[in-house]
């Protein structure tokens, strides 16, 4: 129980889910600049459409986040 309190104090903190984010987003770039490697085009030849959609979904993951923070605040 005390783990599962602290589990869930570490989800609450702010820190946390920019580390997350940040972390997912620098391993997509990562992704997205492997992918440009291989491809060997110039960037502006590159379809970004599924790294756009991919960095959409995270910062969607995010706010949900955050509003699931305030809710623990409030409460």
């Amino acid at each position: 129980m005390i783990s599962r309190c602290r589990d869930i104090q570490k989800i609450q903190s702010p820190n946390f889910v920019f580390e997350y984010i940040s972390k997912k987003l620098s391993d997509l770039l990562s992704v997205y600049m492997f992918i440009k490697s291989k491809i060997h085009m110039p960037i502006e030849n590159v379809d970004l459409t599924l790294f756009l959609k991919t960095i959409s979904k995270y910062i969607k993951i995010f706010i949900f986040l955050l509003r699931i923070i305030r809710i623990f605040k409030v409460s």
